[in-house]
């Protein structure tokens, strides 16, 4: 038995003071239930105890190496600038850590089979990346749905997250957030695969724009194991979310696939047949499944799901080629 499981609780070490582990993360940890926040890592002393007292962290510290390696740690969730998830991510698994980065969980290809080779080096390689719509009601639901047949086999998947940066200096512009298909890409990517399975190869069409090395408006088809993925994503126009699955019998429209709120619907469509709606289950915190799942894991010795150690070199090699065709077709201002 695990020290974990002989206290029945996980002691979480968080890697960054950032806004989204205060607002997002924390929330869902405390909702779930059997965790709690034991430490958090910033490089300035002064933001880590502003961070830690704000958000009930129990300590604070300076850097994120005492936060991988300390022995009342159990668990890791890194929340840093996207160019750093990769160093520290490898890090906390060298450890021995069970460890949730936010997405994107590298920047490009190399990073992740650094990251891979550190998750397949500690067994049983406990690496999850923080796209937590997988682990709502809604995407079960969807999931469900296709188990049963609903729209026959799927074939397509069409999926849009668009967001409008208009604020000088945010982050998601610099080279250290990465752009668009960094921050909001890859959850079509994510979604793609989880219906659809892995990239076969390079996409088969994309185009886009970038702005001081950063790309800001990209579309583009990605041929995965079992169909193909149509997505657009960007930081040009206003807020734009959904996706459709498209299947040989049916199809299933999503209003808001990442983040469902209670107003979000799911609207099932088959031939010949009336419209089902259904609305998403609830407004329960976004990181409140992801924790659960976890902490059973950890706890309870419940296999793991949607772990990434298989799947971070195909999705980061998607994303590279995707940004590489971007730099190449250029869409016209």
């Amino acid at each position: 038995m695990t020290s974990t499981e002989q206290k029945g609780i996980v002691r979480w070490g968080l890697v960054g003071a950032a806004g989204i582990a205060g607002r997002s993360f924390l929330p869902g940890l405390q909702a779930a239930g059997r965790g709690r926040a034991v430490v958090v890592g910033s490089r300035d002393a002064e933001r880590g105890a502003a961070f830690a007292k704000e958000y009930g962290v129990e300590r604070s510290v300076v850097g994120y190496e005492e936060v991988v390696t300390s022995p009342d740690v159990d668990a890791v969730y890194v929340a840093l600038a996207n160019v750093e998830h990769a160093e520290w991510t490898a890090r906390a698994l060298e450890a021995g850590k069970p460890v949730l980065c936010e997405k994107p969980l590298v920047s490009d290809a190399e990073q992740a089979e650094r990251v891979v080779a550190a998750a397949k080096s500690t067994a049983p390689g406990l690496l999850w990346e923080a796209c937590q719509f997988v682990y709502r009601s809604q995407h079960r639901r969807v999931l469900d749905l296709i188990a049963d047949g609903a729209i026959g086999a799927p074939r397509e998947v069409i999926s849009a997250f668009q967001v409008e940066i208009d604020r000088p200096g945010d982050f998601r512009m610099a080279p250290v957030g990465g752009g668009s298909l960094a921050d909001v890409g890859c959850y079509s990517l994510r979604l793609g695969e989880e219906i659809l399975g892995r990239a076969t190869g390079d996409p088969l069409y994309a185009a886009g724009r970038m702005e001081g090395g950063i790309d800001v408006d990209v579309a583009g088809i990605v041929g995965l194991d079992r169909g193909r993925l149509y997505l657009t994503c960007g930081f040009r126009r206003g807020f734009d979310v959904f996706a459709r699955i498209l299947g040989q019998e049916g199809q299933i429209h999503l209003t808001s696939p990442f983040h469902p709120g209670p107003d979000a619907t799911l609207t099932l469509l088959r031939p010949r047949q009336e419209a089902v709606v259904e609305h998403a289950a609830g407004d329960d915190p976004a990181y409140q499944g992801v924790a659960e799942h976890i902490h059973g894991v950890l706890l309870d010795g419940n296999p793991p799901e949607h772990l990434v150690v298989d799947t971070a070199v195909s999705t980061a090699r998607t994303l590279d080629a995707l940004r590489a065709a971007v730099i190449a077709h250029p869409l016209p201002e």
